[in-house]
């Protein structure tokens, strides 16, 4: 019943917040069929996921619609102050490596994804080095060591969930792999949407990405419910 009311609440906030969430959105993308879009299915995923966890209390739709509700806190919070944002959805995506330690994974197979996609963050960070220079210089080069700290727990969020998956290819597994593998393109796209501002395409795939992988994520929790019902 707790859950119930605290999501209730969430929701409340959220309307509340709506008004001023679109026309803050209006101003940086002008699209209405985006904004339109933007609230349902932000709702969608924490609906799928509350209702998983409704069924079914287990680590899974716990810590999912824990990290859900945090990162959609997160998405409306980084439209006024993008630090803010940035370090709850931090927050979130604490949830989800608490998820995936909880579960069954590989340290072996962790540490060669860690180095793998450390090297391959290396290599992005290398080629626009001059853009992300130049971004710390306008800005407070005091934003680098958030930066790094950030793309390290990314790094650590994607190398455990291929660890699991891979240990693991349980269909909610392979879900939950592919959402965060989804969070984390977002995420890239929107730091090149900040060091190149210009290109508004980048903008639309980082939406598109992370709401895809909000739904992806939210279905690792139902599906974890159905097969805890065929076991």
């Amino acid at each position: 019943m707790l859950y119930i009311l605290l999501l209730i609440l969430l929701l409340a906030i959220l309307l509340f917040f709506t008004p001023l969430y679109i026309k803050r959105f209006l101003c940086s993308y002008k699209s209405i069929k985006t904004v339109i879009l933007k609230t349902p299915s932000m709702l969608i995923s924490i609906a799928i996921a509350a209702y998983s966890f409704y069924k079914l209390h287990n680590i899974y739709t716990t810590n999912i619609l824990i990290a859900l509700i945090i990162c959609i806190i997160a998405d409306v919070v980084i439209f006024f102050n993008f630090i803010g944002g940035t370090i709850i959805f931090a927050l979130g995506h604490i949830f989800y490596i608490y998820l995936l330690f909880k579960l069954n994974v590989s340290i072996k197979l962790f540490f060669l994804f860690f180095l793998l996609f450390t090297f391959v963050i290396f290599i992005i960070v290398y080629r626009n080095k001059k853009a992300l220079i130049k971004l710390l210089k306008t800005n407070n080069i005091i934003l680098a060591l958030p930066f790094i700290l950030y793309s390290l727990m990314l790094i650590t969020l994607l190398s455990f969930s291929y660890s699991v998956a891979f240990v693991n290819t349980s269909v909610e597994n392979v879900l939950l792999c592919l959402g965060i593998n989804f969070f984390v393109i977002s995420d890239i796209t929107l730091v090149f949407n900040i060091i190149y501002p210009t290109n508004k395409t980048k903008e639309r795939i980082s939406l598109s990405f992370y709401y895809v992988g909000q739904f992806l994520i939210a279905n690792a929790a139902l599906f974890s419910y159905i097969f805890s019902n065929t076991k």
